[in-house]
């Protein structure tokens, strides 16, 4: 976010709910990245990545919200949580900004 967004953002008085329907043109999208490979080597990784995905962590009310993470509706949070879950390849589609 560069300073003018920063600025034009607080003097809106914007909210998580703008930015969670995506109401808002500034701000990155968080992609956790895991390498297949990576996944039978590394014991923890399939936990990590269902703690990261629960309700508790990065649900509306999860303990990451207040570490500044913008959570997605409850909705979308269900489906990109059980794609991560089962460890399912992002698409081009995916990637692209809004």
């Amino acid at each position: 976010m560069t300073a003018n967004e920063f600025i034009a953002c607080y003097a809106s008085k914007t909210g998580i709910i703008e930015i969670s329907f995506g109401e808002m043109t500034f701000g990155q999208r968080f992609f956790m990245y895991i390498k297949s490979a990576h996944v039978e080597l590394i014991p923890s990784m399939r936990s990590y990545v269902r703690e990261f995905m629960s309700r508790d962590a990065s649900g509306t009310e999860g303990y990451l919200s207040s570490l500044g993470l913008i959570p997605l509706l409850p909705a979308d949070h269900t489906q990109e949580a059980r794609k991560a879950i089962l460890l399912k390849p992002l698409t081009v589609d995916e990637l692209n900004p809004r």
